[in-house]
Formats: C-alpha cells, structure tokens, sequence
C-alpha cells in the first residue's frame, strides 16, 4: 500500500508541468455586499475525461430591483483591501476595445466577450426584496483552474460593481483542493 502511494505520489510529482486544481474559491466582502464564488471542475459527460469550469454563485445584501454585476479581474486584492487595484475586467482575448461600444453576447462569447465578465454571460445579478439572496450557476467553458493556461483564473480576484459600476465588493480567487 505505501509502495502504491509512494509511486502516484512520484508520478503526480514528475509528470505536471502546470498545476491544475480542481476548485477555487473567492469570498467577497464590501460594507453591504458581499458574495461567495465556487469555481469547480465538472465532467462533461459521465464517460468523458473531459473537465468543464463550473460556477455556483451567491451574493448578499443587494438593494432590491436593482443591478450588480461581478467580474474576475486581473490582480489580485491587494492587503489593504483595494479593490481599485485588481485593474480591469480579465480579457485574455482582447475582445473589449476600450472603446466604449463593448458588449458582451452570451451567444458569441470567444468573439465579443470579456471572458472575466460573468455576468455578460448570464445576465445582471438582482434580487426582488430586501434580505433575498442572489444564487446562480452555470458553465464557464472559456475559464480554467489551471496555473499555466492563458486562460487560468488562479492568483486573479472576482469584484462586485454596483449599477452605476462602482467597485463595492472584492475577494481573491483562492485555491482550496488540487487535482494531478
């Protein structure tokens, strides 16, 4: 048995270049808001190897009837807090211009959209009362755990804008298990 471990262990250890974690987490926290990300890996199919990045949202505190929308940035949240400093949307494609004509179409994702711009993917996050919670879920197929991909999410954070865009909820993507 130890022998049998030893060699997985030996083998995971000398055969990955890139790290490829199986879930993420990013906790959000701002003065009224505040959200949980899970990033996870989900087979594609049940006889499939293949791994789709799944998301399962929840954000509290929202004023009803009114528009949040949340991101994965390219920096991390910095110590003190700022989320100012994790720069702007993650955009490995270029897609927006910085024009101001941006728009991102959930049908044409790899040719319009940021792919860190979650919510051009589904839709603005709202709620209808005071004290309902916002829960969502749905693929990213663009969107990778792995360390060495372009695409990879891992050491960048998620930021909740209000609808007049102001950054008030921030947390680092933070890797919770590793897959080999």
């Amino acid at each position: 048995m130890f022998k049998t471990l030893a060699l997985l262990a030996l083998a995971c250890s000398s055969t990955v270049m890139s790290t490829q974690y199986s879930r993420a987490i990013a906790r959000t926290g701002g003065d009224q808001v505040s959200g949980e990300f899970i990033f996870y890996n989900k087979r594609v199919a049940s006889d499939s190897n293949a791994l789709q990045l799944q998301l399962d949202v929840t954000i509290k505190g929202m004023v009803p009837n009114s528009n949040y929308y949340y991101h994965v940035h390219v920096l991390p949240v910095p110590a003190n807090g700022s989320c100012t400093a994790t720069l702007g949307h993650f955009d490995p494609t270029g897609n927006n211009k910085m024009d101001g004509k941006y728009k991102c179409d959930p049908k044409n994702i790899t040719g319009t959209c940021e792919y860190g711009d979650l919510t051009g993917y589904e839709g603005a996050a709202t709620v209808a009362k005071a004290g309902d919670v916002y829960t969502a879920s749905y693929g990213l197929q663009y969107l990778s755990l792995d360390s060495e991909s372009a695409n990879s999410i891992i050491g960048r954070s998620v930021v909740i804008h209000n609808s007049m865009d102001v950054r008030i909820s921030c947390g680092n993507i933070i890797t919770v298990t590793r897959k080999c």
